[in-house]
């Protein structure tokens, strides 16, 4: 029964994580309600917004600017985050099993170097089970579809200046709805992870992998950049934080957010957290044992032993 038991918890331990990016036209910056000549000549980039759901542990969305890389390793960046959340949720554990539901994009999601992060983290013994997941072509009312729908319906009605009002956007967003507990952060510095999931050595065949370097190498005059937004600014179009951004969008000088110091769920491990688990749940049930049964006489007495019961006190073979 014991045994029945653990394979049923096992099989039921288990974190689904969707991940996709939401509509870049909503997240021009800076946006404004009210339309004016010295707005609508502005050159505002799009912010890359990815919204990042574990089912009944974690929602978040990370929020990063124009210009920073756009890649396998900025969509891993995100789910680390994501499960480091989903690790202190469920006091330090993690399901047995994590499977994550990403779009057929071969330059973010469906390539060899994040099936090497996969190999890597079981390698590492972080999970017993990983696996990785596609919806078909074309879907678009999905769970992720329908609550990223309601995301950038309410952050169509809102006016920011910058990534930091954007998040506050975001944050507002989670507060009223009543999906899982999570926050908005910002994913403008990342880890190298593709040194780290390198050390595995695999090369998969039949997968390929796009890197796209988002850079403002098609800006031909950055200076007329600057200019619009401080002419805008002068006229009232735009805020300070919006001059700002913009400012430093052109010359590449924006304030970077330092990503965590640490990602706390590497350091689980499933068989130190199955050690704390009762024998019962951790290990097949040893055989039960075999008995002498003694049968009294109507007097009190054992009785004696039978003709083929030479050792009737030592267990049978």
């Amino acid at each position: 029964m014991g045994v029945r038991l653990r394979d049923i918890q096992r099989s039921l331990s288990v974190v689904l994580i969707r991940a996709d990016g939401l509509d870049q036209a909503k997240h021009k910056c800076p946006r404004s309600m009210t339309k004016t000549h010295g707005f609508e000549a502005l050159l505002r980039p799009s912010l890359s917004v990815l919204m990042l759901w574990a089912q009944g542990h974690a929602l978040g969305f990370e929020i990063k600017d124009a210009d920073v890389y756009k890649n396998t390793n900025s969509n891993v960046e995100g789910i680390y985050r994501l499960l480091d959340k989903v690790y202190n949720n469920c006091n330090r554990a993690l399901p047995v099993h994590i499977c994550i539901v990403q779009d057929n994009c071969s330059r973010d999601c469906k390539n060899g170097l994040l099936l090497s992060w996969c190999v890597k983290l079981h390698v590492l013994q972080v999970c017993e089970r990983i696996s990785l997941q596609y919806p078909s072509k074309g879907h678009t009312h999905g769970p992720l579809d329908g609550l990223g729908g309601q995301a950038v319906t309410k952050c169509s009605a809102c006016e920011f200046s910058d990534a930091d009002s954007l998040v506050e956007i975001y944050d507002g967003f989670l507060q009223q709805s009543t999906v899982d507990g999570g926050a908005s952060f910002r994913g403008d510095e990342q880890a190298n992870w593709q040194s780290w999931w390198e050390e595995v050595g695999l090369v998969f065949s039949n997968l390929f992998e796009i890197t796209t370097l988002k850079d403002l190498g098609y800006l031909q005059d950055r200076d007329k950049v600057v200019a619009k937004a401080l002419q805008a600014h002068r006229e009232g179009c735009i805020n300070d934080a919006a001059r700002d951004f913009l400012v430093g969008w052109a010359k590449g000088t924006l304030r970077r957010h330092p990503r965590p110091a640490q990602y706390e769920f590497l350091n689980h491990n499933r068989h130190a957290f199955d050690a704390l688990a009762p024998a019962a749940a951790r290990a097949p049930l040893a055989p039960e044992e075999y008995r002498p049964i003694h049968v009294q006489a109507d007097g009190g007495g054992n009785l004696p032993p039978g003709p083929e019961d030479d050792e009737a006190d030592e267990l049978p073979e």
